[in-house]
C-alpha cells in the first residue's frame, strides 16, 4: 500500500499533472479569470458544471461509470460542481493553475488506487458511493467547500483577474 501511495504520488505530481495541465490551463486558467467578476462561487460552480458536461463522451463511453453511462453524466456533474471551489481555492491563493493541475493530477492517479480497493462485483457501491467521482468524493470535496465558506473564501473581483491573469 505503501508503494502504491508513492507511485500516486510520483506519477500524479508529474505524468498525470501534465495532462491535467491542460484542462486546468482551460478552466482555472482561462475561464476562470473571463468569470471572475461573478464572484468566487458563481464562478466555481459556473465552471464545474460545464467541467462534468464537458466529461459527457467518456462517461458514455464507459470511463468512472461503465454500469451507468447515463447516471454517471449527472454524478461527473455533481462532483466537479464540488470538486470546483477547492480548485478554484487553490488557484487564487497561489496565484497559480500549477497547484490545481497538481491537485488534479495526484487526484485522477488515486482514482485507480480506490477503485481497485472498492467493493468488488457491487456496482452500485464501486461506481456512485465509493468512488473518488461518487458520493464519497462529492461529500469529501463537499465538505472543504464549507471549510472555504466558513473561512474566508477568496474575492474574485475583475481587478484580481487583471492583476494576475496570465499574459498572452
Amino acid at each position: 500500500m505503501v508503494a502504491a501511495f508513492g507511485l500516486v504520488l510520483g506519477l500524479g505530481t508529474t505524468v498525470n499533472a501534465v495532462f491535467a495541465f491542460g484542462e486546468e490551463f482551460g478552466w482555472r486558467g482561462y475561464l476562470l479569470w473571463e468569470l471572475a467578476p461573478w464572484g468566487f462561487w458563481k464562478a466555481s460552480f459556473t465552471i464545474g458544471a460545464l467541467w462534468g458536461v464537458w466529461h459527457a463522451p467518456v462517461i458514455v463511453a464507459g470511463y468512472n461509470y461503465p454500469s451507468f453511462p447515463a447516471i454517471g453524466v449527472v454524478a461527473m456533474t455533481i462532483a466537479c460542481i464540488s470538486f470546483s471551489p477547492v480548485y478554484t481555492y487553490l488557484v487564487v491563493r497561489s496565484e497559480s493553475i500549477l497547484a490545481a493541475a497538481l491537485l488534479h493530477g495526484v487526484f485522477n492517479g488515486s482514482a485507480g488506487l480506490v477503485i481497485a480497493y472498492a467493493v468488488a462485483g457491487d456496482a452500485v457501491l464501486s461506481e456512485l458511493v465509493a468512488s473518488p467521482v461518487g458520493a464519497a468524493g462529492i461529500v469529501a470535496f463537499g465538505l472543504v467547500g464549507v471549510g472555504i465558506a466558513l473561512s474566508d473564501p477568496p474575492s474574485l473581483t475583475r481587478e484580481f483577474a487583471h492583476d494576475t491573469a496570465p499574459s498572452a
